[in-house]
């Protein structure tokens, strides 16, 4: 497992993604090169960003939120996957920070989780003064950037002074000219 702060990460991703071997693996959405695991420890950065203003924030609303996009970010970022767009709208992670403000869970808690496997950030737990976000899947080519943003907002939204977010499955597709779709009508389900 690779252990980097954003800036080591942002100069090993483009390295990486500027090679063309390794491991392939055949996914519902087509082929990637899978990388190795990643494990991005760094200090909350307040007012941060990196590449895409608008499509950060739409995916901050959904996400944090649990806020529509407006059709025309939807259909940029979701396609025609709404089973998706649906699992990441009904994380709205603005629920850990509820929870710990209304004492229901203490910030010491190791209950404060919010968890779904549908969504490639799939888990995301607040302790203490940490959010720590686990990705089942991390599409580097596509989302390498404004992931590391959303998870970056939304812990200085829940008042953490640190987060990680740790990628189990890191690649990107072999096909890079486009954002890669579900191909197989029974995936979806």
């Amino acid at each position: 497992m690779l252990t980097c702060d954003i800036g080591t990460y942002k100069l090993w991703r483009k390295q990486w993604l500027a090679q063309t071997d390794g491991q392939i693996l055949d996914t519902p959405r087509g082929p990637c090169i899978v990388g190795p695991r990643l494990h991005i420890v760094d200090n909350v950065q307040p007012d941060w960003h990196m590449k895409d203003r608008a499509i950060e924030d739409a995916e901050y609303n959904l996400i944090y939120i649990g806020r529509d996009m407006e059709p025309t970010m939807k259909a940029k970022l979701y396609g025609d996957d709404e089973k998706l767009y649906r699992e990441y709208k009904s994380l709205s992670i603005v629920r850990l920070g509820m929870r710990v403000a209304s004492k229901e869970k203490r910030p010491e808690s190791r209950k404060n989780i919010i968890f779904n496997k549908e969504c490639c950030l799939a888990y995301w737990q607040l302790h203490k003064d940490t959010l720590t976000v686990i990705s089942r899947s991390w599409d580097i080519q596509r989302a390498g950037l404004s992931d590391l943003v959303i998870v970056n907002r939304v812990a200085a939204a829940l008042h953490c002074a640190r987060f990680e977010l740790i990628s189990l499955c890191t690649h990107a597709y072999v096909d890079r000219g486009h954002i890669a779709r579900r191909h197989d009508e029974a995936a979806r389900i």
